[in-house]
């Protein structure tokens, strides 16, 4: 019975800790999926952020020639056919930074998207180690229940073998004794 009992206690150990370990394989996956999600958006941010700064620069190149074929009008203002080319040229660097800043904008929505969604899944991945941080003791409490489970079995299996050696060594007495009085 006692024997029974140490096996049930450490087959019961041994599905604890199984179940223990799963969940915190379950969890290990997660963390590598959330790290593997934070990583990509940081570099998404990365490259918007390195967008930007080509659009910015595009943006201070066309109000640089913006200016100079302002001036470039002003001084030709006489010329009617290079003022309205010039006019031309104006209206399409300054559609060209419309757009530009259209995009800038969109580059910052962007970033504030991904950095929201940063900041969840570092959260996220937070609240999982934590959880994995407090596993941690209950699976070494199970481990050394297991150790203590089997230390008892081997234990009590020690007993058994000692227990029908002296069982044979009493059936073997009784065999003589009974051989003995047969004789008589």
């Amino acid at each position: 019975a006692e024997i029974e009992r140490l096996r049930r206690q450490l087959r019961d150990s041994e599905m604890a800790r199984q179940q223990l370990q799963n969940e915190i394989q379950a969890k290990d996956n997660k963390i590598a999926e959330l790290t593997a999600y934070i990583e990509e958006r940081e570099r998404l941010i990365q490259q918007c952020e390195s967008d930007k700064a080509v659009i910015k620069n595009d943006l201070e190149r066309h109000a640089q020639q913006i200016r100079a074929l302002q001036d470039e009008l002003d001084r030709l203002r006489g010329g009617n056919e290079e003022i309205k080319r010039l006019q031309a040229q104006i209206q399409q660097l300054t559609t060209q930074n419309q757009n530009l800043v259209v995009e800038l904008q969109q580059k910052d929505a962007n970033i504030t998207q991904l950095t929201n969604d940063l900041a969840t899944q570092t959260a996220l991945a937070a609240r999982l180690q934590t959880q994995l941080d407090n596993l941690a003791p209950r699976l070494a409490q199970l481990q050394a229940e297991i150790a203590q489970y089997r230390q008892d079995l081997a234990t009590s299996n020690t007993l058994i073998t000692q227990l029908r050696a002296e069982n044979k060594t009493l059936n073997d007495e009784i065999l003589r004794a009974t051989q003995t009085v047969t004789n008589l």
